[in-house]
């Protein structure tokens, strides 16, 4: 009787079938199992808001601490926790954060931030005096959203890091300007008010870059203080880049490089590319 085995091309078929299989399924299973996390999320916030509303009913306020409420919650040990925090597995919650919203408007909010390798992928949030639910995608290096998770458009939330105000993930935050003490964001570059001022000051994890404070741990990255166009030169003395053609003839007008945009003065980051 003759045996017959399988050939090496049938083989590296099969390897790449299990290969395509596994490339579509282990995504949806991660997806799956990240929404059953995010429901345990969802079930104690539902309760931390029953619990708020009594709460609130006797004493006209929200509690910031899990021991004032009526509803006996527990950690990730089995202890009953007692104090303005709770971390299960998964999540660390804080039962109470008023939040401004929008250009005038105020939440009262209670959150469960999602965290993994000690970083914050997302963040839920339930509004205690409506009930709903928003979401704030925090990290997407894992690929894990809103979205994915079935919050929809309008329930997807962001914080802008120029007022700290929260608002809808489809509405652009404002640039923030960050200026040395003393010094005033006007006419697209930090000026001086009240001279004399200095140059640097910046706050902690900011860096001086010519023009304003731009947020960065390390400012040996942040590149040399004035950036002038091409055939242009920095000026101490006038405080802006001139032209450095001497054979009188007349100078292009200044093009900043990818990135930068021209003040009238120098190049500075665009807003798109600031740390």
């Amino acid at each position: 009787m003759n045996k017959k085995g399988f050939t090496l091309v049938e083989l590296l078929v099969v390897i790449m079938i299990v290969g395509v299989l596994t490339a579509v399924a282990l995504p949806q299973y991660f997806k799956a199992v990240e929404k059953s996390k995010c429901s345990e999320a969802v079930t104690i916030l539902r309760d931390i808001s029953s619990a708020q509303h009594s709460f609130f009913l006797t004493h006209n306020e929200y509690s910031d601490n899990f021991d004032s409420l009526d509803i006996n919650f527990s950690d990730i040990d089995g202890e009953t926790i007692n104090g303005d925090i709770m971390s299960t597995s998964n999540f660390d919650i804080t039962p109470f954060l008023h939040q401004k919203f929008g250009e005038k408007g105020e939440k009262n909010l209670a959150v469960a931030s999602r965290i993994k390798d000690d970083d914050t992928i997302y963040a839920v949030y339930i509004d205690l005096e409506t009930g709903d639910f928003l979401c704030e995608d925090k990290n997407k290096k894992d690929n894990i959203t809103c979205s994915i998770l079935g919050f929809d458009g309008a329930s997807s939330v962001q914080i802008c890091e120029s007022d700290g105000h929260m608002v809808s993930s489809e509405v652009k935050c404002p640039v923030s300007h960050v200026c040395p003490n003393g010094q005033s964001w006007l006419n697209d570059k930090c000026t001086c008010l009240n001279p004399p001022c200095k140059n640097g000051g910046c706050p902690d994890e900011y860096c001086w870059n010519g023009t304003e404070c731009i947020r960065s741990t390390d400012c040996s990255l942040v590149v040399n203080l004035h950036t002038c166009p091409s055939s242009y030169s920095w000026n101490d003395s006038a405080g802006k880049c001139e032209c450095k053609n001497t054979l009188g003839s007349k100078c292009p007008d200044p093009v900043c490089n990818k990135g930068r945009t021209w003040n009238g003065t120098e190049c500075v980051l665009a807003a798109s590319t600031r740390i």
